[in-house]
């Protein structure tokens, strides 16, 4: 569970700092033993292919981690075995194109000093709003893990122009910034679990629709 949850929550980060990659790959390591002159060897324990599209229909309240990776991706590699569902290392015998992955990666190389990826948005998005949505997702990611996989992968940018192409004026680059960033949230069973203190984005079609329902009923108001 543990890996599959982690798997998920990376991909669904990285879909959101590229709003306009339709898919990814992902291969998911793990310390494994260690060689003769102590250098710590990395395990592969899931290898998969997600596309936007097909995280975007995940009904993620009703799912689990383990069956978004074994029943949404592609080109699934991952092997859990025994009642405990314990996770074994995959034999790269016959995947040479992952091996060569790993190969290249400096293990020991600790997390915390690897550069931070640059995140892709529209040239139009202020500095400061483009750093605070990346900022948010590490701290959400990491402090409330359990909010973050409900987030919905963000939009493209045709897809939010597709979307507001209805709207009387244009829409401002942070709104469209926060639909790059994640196509809304749903919230967790428990009311106490908001991810913003109460608060919580939702998709833009609901955004829509909630918007033509609300001056439908001013309009009826006036009258």
């Amino acid at each position: 569970m543990l890996v599959c949850g982690n798997t998920v929550v990376s991909v669904k980060e990285a879909l959101a700092a590229a709003p306009n990659v339709r898919a990814a790959r992902v291969i998911t390591l793990r310390a494994g033993s260690r060689d003769a002159d102590g250098r710590t060897l990395p395990e592969v324990v899931l290898a998969a292919r997600f596309t936007r599209e097909a995280l975007g229909d995940v009904r993620w309240l009703n799912v689990s981690s383990v069956q978004v990776v074994t029943e949404v991706a592609s080109e699934v590699l991952f092997d859990q075995q025994g009642p405990c569902g314990s996770v074994r290392p995959l034999d790269l015998t016959g995947e040479p194109g992952i091996a060569a992955i790993v190969a290249a990666i400096d293990f020991a190389e600790p997390a915390w000093a690897r550069p931070l990826p640059t995140p892709v948005h529209r040239p139009t998005v202020s500095r400061p709003v483009r750093e605070a949505l990346v900022a948010f997702t590490r701290a959400i990611e990491t402090a409330a893990p359990e909010q973050f996989q409900l987030l919905a992968p963000g939009l493209s940018v045709d897809e939010i122009s597709e979307g507001m192409s209805g709207l009387t004026s244009s829409p401002p680059d942070e709104l469209v910034a926060l639909y790059q960033w994640s196509n809304g949230y749903v919230p967790g069973p428990s009311p106490w679990l908001p991810l913003f203190l109460g608060w919580w984005p939702i998709p833009l079609e609901h955004g829509i629709e909630r918007r033509e329902r609300f001056n439908a009923s001013t309009e009826e108001s006036i009258r």
